[in-house]
């Protein structure tokens, strides 16, 4: 399967699956992330708070210390449930230990990202709160991604984004590096399938030189 490396403000992206309504399918994974087993990689939860924007500035803060197990996740995860309505909160990420959720950090520089857009039951708050916790894309990516059940190497998957947009959320995948393009396609092809995916699967690249002005983008024959 042929890639070719475009980049422009109107990216051409790849799609793995047709646009069709959301469906509240869980993960093919059954995991239980309150149960008390090692994690293979520790992660640290990320917010930003939306009360706290200055400018143009991204206010992202450490939440909780790093997990190593499903229950220390847990114990962070919910805490950021509990307080959602206070922090405002924008965006959720859950990056590996040592890694920062944004492209110039070492680890996500050589990388890029597969994402979805799924749209809420309802446009309330109540509703945007409870994607949180309530089966849906989401949590099945996250119970998919910690579990270690995309089939890919544990190492290659460094950060999961939760992104609230006014009418849908926004799912990432970052990955650390593009060099086996057969491995990325392995990665997208094994999400849809764990996650049921009825919406559309995009994978966008990135690299230094577009970090601040343009997407560099994966087009896939």
């Amino acid at each position: 399967m042929a890639g070719n490396v475009v980049t422009g403000d109107d990216p051409i992206e790849h799609e793995l699956d047709s646009t069709q309504p959301e469906s509240q399918v869980p993960s093919g994974c059954e995991t239980n992330l309150q149960a008390d087993f090692a994690l293979a990689n520790a992660w640290q939860v990320w917010i930003l708070d939306e009360s706290e924007l200055m400018g143009n500035d991204w206010n992202v803060k450490k939440h909780g210390p790093v997990a190593q197990s499903g229950r220390q996740f847990w114990s962070n995860y919910s805490q950021v449930y509990v307080l959602f309505e206070d922090i405002k909160l924008k965006n959720l990420m859950i990056f590996q230990d040592q890694i920062e959720p944004k492209w110039e950090d070492a680890a996500n520089i050589g990388g890029g990202r597969w994402y979805f857009d799924a749209p809420y039951n309802s446009r309330s708050e109540a509703n945007r709160r409870e994607c949180l916790l309530r089966p849906n894309y989401w949590t099945g990516c996250l119970e998919t991604v910690l579990s270690g059940c995309l089939g890919v190497p544990g190492s290659l998957v460094v950060g999961l984004i939760l992104n609230f947009k006014a009418c849908k959320y926004r799912v990432s995948l970052w990955i650390r590096s593009c060099s086996d393009f057969n491995q990325v396609i392995q990665l997208g092809a094994s999400l849809r399938s764990a996650l049921n995916l009825r919406c559309q699967l995009k994978f966008e690249l990135h690299s230094p030189a577009t970090s601040t002005n343009s997407n560099s983008v994966l087009e896939l024959n």
